[in-house]
């Protein structure tokens, strides 16, 4: 049985201290996602609110799931700033070429699985299109490359996780 804590060190990520009982399992959840290939400077951590982001059976709401989407998505793109410089502020706020979503696919029912189902799609808002960032050229071009890098890093690094876990597993299997 997992230990117990008092309410207020359950509550600890709330402290700017932060180092509540869950902080060795903070930092392993963190070392794993690293290891499946996620990006640290990314990442965003989203607590559950007890009072704002269940229902009354202590389920975390529908909602509340899509307000993490939506903080995790800005962190993402935040992390554009490097390649797009003096253009970030227009991109930010859908002045000429920026982001949008128009769909986004949740399953509740089971952990997602890096990369899952994430479409990021880039749109010039000006001319009613949808853009190519490798045409556009530029800091765009610049933004493309990166983030082609950056993804093509995640599947190798998801790649060799997957081949360690299945290793695991066939180790287990022969020890049954």
């Amino acid at each position: 049985m997992a230990p117990t804590f008092s309410p207020l060190d359950a509550s600890s990520y709330r402290h700017p201290d932060r180092n509540g009982p869950y902080e060795s399992l903070r930092e392993a959840t963190i070392l794993a996602m690293l290891e499946q290939g996620i990006e640290y400077n990314s990442l965003s951590e989203n607590p559950v609110s007890w009072a704002d982001d269940q229902d009354p059976f202590g389920h975390v709401k529908a909602q509340a799931h899509m307000n993490y989407v939506g903080i995790s998505f800005i962190r993402l793109l935040e992390s554009f700033e490097g390649h797009l410089k003096d253009e970030f502020p227009r991109f930010m706020s859908g002045r000429g070429i920026g982001p949008m979503t128009n769909q986004c696919l949740m399953k509740i029912k089971r952990v997602v699985k890096y990369p899952d189902l994430t479409w990021i799609v880039f749109y010039h808002h000006k001319e009613q299109r949808l853009v190519d960032l490798a045409e556009e050229g530029g800091v765009y071009q610049s933004l493309h490359a990166s983030l082609t890098e950056r993804a093509a890093e995640s599947r190798r690094a998801l790649k060799a996780w997957e081949e360690k876990q299945a290793q695991k597993a066939d180790s287990n299997t022969a020890k049954l």
